[in-house]
């Protein structure tokens, strides 16, 4: 089941992207491939996040897969952020 894009949980999660970074997030509505994901929200009722800190060229999953750590760097004080401000 998608998250509506009117989620409450959604738009927090825009707001904060927008208080560490001073940048609009892209947010991209994707099937994933973790099994848990859909069990969140069969099983609780809750619509999951998923905040990757990857680029599509990163090629995840992929042979050639990448992840410069230019990216974990830029994404620690987001990810705290979110941690911090969500409640």
């Amino acid at each position: 089941m998608a998250m509506p894009a009117t989620s409450p949980t959604l738009k927090k999660i825009i707001d904060i992207y927008r208080m560490a970074t001073g940048k609009n997030p892209l947010t991209l509505r994707s099937g994933g491939t973790i099994p848990i994901v859909s069990y969140i929200y069969e099983y609780l009722g809750i619509h999951p996040v998923m905040a990757g800190l990857g680029k599509v060229n990163d090629n995840a999953h992929g042979p050639d897969e990448h992840f410069p750590l230019e990216h974990l760097i830029k994404g620690i004080p987001l990810l705290a952020c979110i941690y911090a401000n969500l409640n």
